[in-house]
């Protein structure tokens, strides 16, 4: 992954898990998955972007594979 992929996918997920925890208090875990699948991210490609731990840990409850 190219350095601006990774800074993509890095603040793309840190969004998403930030509705995850903010603004939908975990109630659209389904809408998060899919807007975060149809961008092509999965656990393993945050992972490979350096996204945190944290946010990890919320996109892995909204249920991201």
């Amino acid at each position: 992954m190219n350095t601006i992929e990774s800074s993509w996918y890095r603040g793309f997920a840190s969004a998403l898990a930030e509705m995850h925890r903010l603004l939908l208090h975990g109630y659209n875990s389904s809408g998060v998955c899919e807007v975060a699948r149809d961008a092509g991210l999965s656990l393993n490609r945050a992972r490979d972007a350096g996204v945190s731990e944290r946010d990890i840990v919320e996109l892995t409850k909204a249920g991201l594979d």
